[in-house]
């Protein structure tokens, strides 16, 4: 008869995600785990397989809670400008830099951390990359529609630049508080948005 397990599988990936996003890949022993998951290190392995099997799951974890659903953009957006919405979707990712202790954007840290030495996880952060900027050139192409962006822009290119945009602005949130990096968005929106 198969044992039953004494922990919550999901409770314990959302613990290794924290630990995994506070710390990084390479700074998070096995040992660090086995006292932060609270589970024995057989557990561990049986369940999840090894530290970088763990550390997939978490960033998988994390990427599927902050997906973007490209078909509710219009019902999103109704009533609101694209700038509008833009801009709040930028503040918003800040104020939850603040939240999560200046931790940052999980993906983003995985990227810098880990990309040029896992195919692996170079492969799910290019997907996810791919993802947001299909979720941006949606938005751009909504903004063309309704005339508040010029329609001779490239959607794919503004697409790219905003992905890249706010990514660096995930990275820069961990140095700078939300109230100073407000005039960047809005400096950024203006050259986005200018005919």
């Amino acid at each position: 008869m198969a044992r039953t397990k004494a922990f919550d599988e999901q409770e314990v990936l959302n613990k290794a995600m924290a630990l995994f996003w506070q710390k990084g890949f390479h700074a998070t022993s096995i040992q660090d785990l086995v006292d932060h998951l609270g589970i024995n290190r057989a557990s561990m392995y049986d369940t999840f397989g090894g530290k970088e099997q763990l550390f997939m799951q978490a960033l998988q974890l994390y990427l599927s809670q902050f997906s973007t659903d490209v078909g509710k953009l219009r019902e999103v957006l109704r009533g609101k400008s694209v700038r509008k919405f833009l801009r709040e979707y930028a503040l918003s990712d800040l104020e939850k830099k603040e939240v999560l202790d200046q931790n940052g954007c999980f993906a983003t840290n995985a990227t810098a951390e880990l990309s040029k030495e896992n195919k692996q996880v170079c492969s799910v952060l290019s997907d996810n990359m791919e993802r947001n900027i299909k979720f941006f050139e949606v938005v751009i192409r909504l903004g063309q529609e309704r005339r508040e962006i010029d329609r001779n822009k490239d959607p794919y290119v503004m697409a790219r630049h905003l992905f890249v945009f706010f990514n660096g602005l995930k990275v820069i949130s961990k140095l700078k508080p939300k109230e100073s990096l407000c005039s960047v968005v809005d400096a950024q929106l203006d050259f986005l948005f200018e005919h």
